[in-house]
């Protein structure tokens, strides 16, 4: 066991988030001109021929009249997505391998790559990302379930996620219901949670963090009023950067049958092993 899962492993209380960051300059330099002319012609290239092959998965849907398993293209794909975003994927604990709901802390729209990239899940999106360029049907065709978020329609994603936890299924929701700067965690919203207790499966918790140069990083996270189409290539200006994900120990749902303790057990594993991974940064570890 290295240091972090042992640091994971003892519960720590209320993490310190007195947390350093990386002085990252805006500006791009040349340096990150130089990246993005290269990594932003691979990245349309590679969605072009990703969109190609979906393409073909589509006629031969029609052909065979039942759903290509989508599956290992999808994993694959979010993989190389990882690659070609300089993300290099620290995975800490175990994935479960049956129905789960799992949860995570929410940073940036490339949370769904990384996760994707460590486990086969089924991902809720807010409607809104249906309409983004290539990108909307792309993430429709690998199996993205597009949600309305508003507080009224609850139920009805309730209802979807308990329909896919029931298809054996594993759904990752990010129950705190926006993107953060990645050095807290914020509250979360419980009702989503009941669909696990309704469907008699465990749930994960997953803590995820963005580290670059020893400090959290301020580029990934996508936060406020930001648009993809800026966000995508101060990513991609960047130099590498390291993600650490925890996968924490199951919890069984239905020995939670109250939605409000099962969010702070959940939210109490994953702001621990986020304040773990600050002091880590911290002490240079």
């Amino acid at each position: 066991m290295d240091e972090l899962e042992r640091a994971v492993s003892a519960r720590s209380g209320s993490p310190g988030l007195s947390v350093q960051f990386e002085d990252q300059s805006t500006r791009t330099g040349l340096m990150g001109i130089a990246r993005v002319s290269v990594r932003l012609p691979l990245f349309c290239l590679f969605l072009a021929v990703s969109s190609a092959t979906l393409l073909l998965f589509c006629v031969v849907d029609r052909v065979r009249r039942r759903p290509v398993n989508r599956a290992p293209f999808t994993r694959g794909f979010l993989t190389v997505l990882c690659r070609l975003l300089g993300f290099r994927i620290h995975i800490h604990g175990h994935p479960l391998e049956q129905p789960a709901l799992l949860v995570s802390n929410h940073v940036s729209w490339t949370d769904i790559a990384v996760l994707g990239s460590c486990s086969p899940v089924c991902f809720l999106a807010k409607r809104e990302v249906r309409r983004w360029p290539l990108i909307g049907w792309v993430a429709q065709q690998i199996g993205t379930v597009f949600i309305e978020r508003s507080a009224g329609r609850a139920a009805e994603v309730r209802a979807q996620i308990g329909s896919l936890l029931r298809q054996k299924q594993q759904v990752i929701i990010f129950p705190e219901g926006t993107t953060t700067d990645g050095t807290a965690v914020r509250p979360f919203h419980r009702p989503l949670l009941a669909a696990a207790i309704e469907a008699c499966v465990p749930v994960q918790a997953i803590t995820l963090a963005y580290r670059r140069n020893g400090a959290i990083d301020r580029i990934v996270p996508f936060v406020g009023e930001d648009a993809f189409q800026r966000h995508l290539p101060r990513v991609l200006s960047q130099r590498a950067l390291e993600v650490h994900v925890i996968f924490h120990p199951p919890v069984l749902a239905e020995a939670e049958d109250n939605p409000g303790r099962l969010a702070k057990t959940l939210h109490l594993q994953v702001s621990e092993g986020l304040g773990q991974l600050h002091n880590m940064i911290r002490t240079g570890s």
